[in-house]
């Protein structure tokens, strides 16, 4: 039977009014928090209904929430104040002060707290600690190279060519970009991703491109904590191979604990309940 959770609401630490669902347990050993993708929410992806099951039966509680840059536009408040929000149209570094509020609602149930990021996600999750210097375990599911995936758009034009030039758009950061700036077009995968401008500079001056970037040697951040990696053999968002992905974390992170799935794509369709099982033995290996 799956979990069924309660509708939430918490303040980001920005002052944004965020909106989400809690599956709890009476006596909680700990919250893990899920950070969703660009442009995602916390109801849509299928698993996290099937991750609090388990989670549940083990005692922990999980936390999905919209973060500002859920959706690509959306209503919402902040401080009170109506407004428009959204991966689209708010900045990247919003999601640093989105996850230091869930962690401070989430602390009223239990000082462990673990975090889960899916997509891109996982770089907002990384970022945050990196940012922070805070110590929590994380759980990476599926993370992939935004910029190498920028690049495979955007080609033949070079992204540093890309970036300059639309820094030299008229126009404030409320404009919005022609489509063909930016998207996503790996393996069976195509589709323009709307965006304005200053969102877009968001992300590239920010951990989104700068981050996760699996072929580049430059270390652009170290943490030093233990996280659960999952890839997926199938998954059309991964650039690279597994040995060089297993090597970028090893070099960047103290404790990395990477766990490859052959037939597991990038919503681990079929293979949730393997994936859960693999990541709740982690969470008490750590206890």
């Amino acid at each position: 039977m799956l979990a069924r959770g309660t509708i939430v609401t918490f303040d980001s630490c920005s002052g944004y009014t965020c909106k989400g669902i809690l599956y709890d347990v009476k006596e909680p050993n700990g919250t893990i928090i899920h950070i969703h993708g660009s442009y995602g929410n916390f109801y849509d992806n299928h698993f996290i209904q099937e991750f609090a099951s388990y989670y549940n039966e083990v005692n922990y509680n999980l936390l999905a929430f919209n973060m500002e840059t859920h959706g690509a536009i959306s209503e919402g408040y902040k401080k009170g104040h109506y407004g428009y929000f959204g991966g689209a149209v708010s900045s990247y570094e919003t999601s640093v002060y989105d996850i230091a509020g869930a962690i401070k609602f989430a602390s009223v149930f239990s000082n462990n707290i673990v975090l889960q990021g899916h997509s891109q996600g996982t770089d907002k999750i990384l970022n945050f600690l990196w940012k922070t210097g805070r110590c929590y375990p994380a759980i990476l599911l599926s993370p992939c190279d935004s910029y190498k995936l920028q690049e495979l758009w955007i080609a033949p034009e070079k992204i540093d060519e890309q970036i300059n030039r639309i820094r030299r758009l008229s126009g404030d950061g409320s404009m919005w970009l022609d489509p063909k700036e930016y998207g996503i077009k790996s393996g069976c995968e195509y589709y323009n991703i709307p965006i304005t401008k200053a969102a877009f500079l968001s992300l590239a001056d920010g951990f989104n491109f700068r981050g996760l970037r699996y072929e580049d040697n430059q270390k652009y951040f170290t943490i030093n904590g233990s996280i659960f990696i999952y890839l997926g053999g199938q998954d059309p968002f991964q650039t690279s191979d597994k040995n060089t992905i297993d090597s970028f974390f090893k070099e960047r992170i103290s404790n990395p604990s990477l766990h490859y799935y052959p037939g597991g794509n990038h919503d681990m369709d079929g293979i949730v309940s393997d994936v859960a099982q693999d990541i709740i033995r982690w969470i008490l290996s750590l206890e």
